[in-house]
């Protein structure tokens, strides 16, 4: 092409137009994995492993200090902790998941277990569909960068530095919800709730005793 100037406007448009193609997943795959700790992957598959328990114990205070103790073991740490009153205390425990089904075991035996449930999500389709609209953005990107370094005029500046930066805000929000799932994957989340275990005196005997006796005159099994 004999006009240089054409054939820059012509190559913008060009990939401005690619740009609407970007979100659509490629077979293109980037390797984090340097920087990251290791997933939790079965059959290949990328899967979030998450667990509540309610324990009833007869000492909230002892049967912490022994959450705490199975936490280190297991290498693992109280995201958060709160307490309901002076009878109910929640924890928000992480894990590595190489040591999730041990210590969900583990702290099964703390206490009386009145609830628990077990959960898993496969995110292995998310996770590469972030991967490849990655991949597609970054592309895109340097591309556009290649010719900001080329463009001379003012309007063709403003109009690439313009899609730069919405491309880079694109990679940035991929890039965050890539890695919030990867860090769920990598770290299990455990969920502890610590009842203290109700001691009923003489009246509360007496109490539950005429209760069982009056549901018996309504439900017999």
């Amino acid at each position: 092409m004999k006009n240089p100037d054409a054939f820059f406007k012509l190559t913008l448009i060009c990939l401005l137009a690619l740009l609407s193609a970007c979100a659509a997943p490629m077979n293109q795959h980037i390797n984090y994995e340097a920087a990251e700790p290791a997933q939790a992957q079965v059959d290949g598959r990328l899967i979030i492993k998450s667990a509540s328990l309610t324990l009833v114990v007869e000492d909230i205070a002892a049967a912490s200090a022994a959450v705490n103790a199975v936490l280190s073991e297991a290498r693992g740490y109280v995201d958060s902790s709160y307490d309901e009153g002076d009878k109910t205390r929640r924890l928000s425990l992480r894990v590595p998941e190489a040591h999730f089904e041990k210590t969900v075991q583990r702290l099964g035996t703390l206490g009386e277990v009145s609830d628990q449930n077990i959960r898993t999500q496969d995110v292995t389709s998310e996770i590469v569909d972030y991967e490849a609209r990655l991949a597609n953005l970054i592309t895109l990107r340097e591309r556009m960068k290649v010719l900001l370094n080329r463009a001379e005029k003012i309007e063709d500046i403003l109009v690439i530095e313009k899609e730069i930066s919405r491309l880079q805000t694109e990679i940035d929000t991929y890039e965050g919800r890539r890695k919030v799932l990867r860090q769920q994957v990598a770290l299990s989340d455990i969920r502890v709730t610590l009842e203290k275990k109700v001691t009923l005196g003489p009246l509360g005997y007496i109490g539950y005793g005429l209760y069982w006796a009056v549901s018996k005159l309504f439900v017999i099994e």
